[in-house]
């Protein structure tokens, strides 16, 4: 569960970044 939510807030940062 928390390690979901962690990856969920690391993949939305990289797609920030790309944008």
């Amino acid at each position: 569960s928390f390690f979901g939510s962690v990856e969920a807030v690391k993949s939305g940062i990289s797609i920030k970044l790309m944008q």
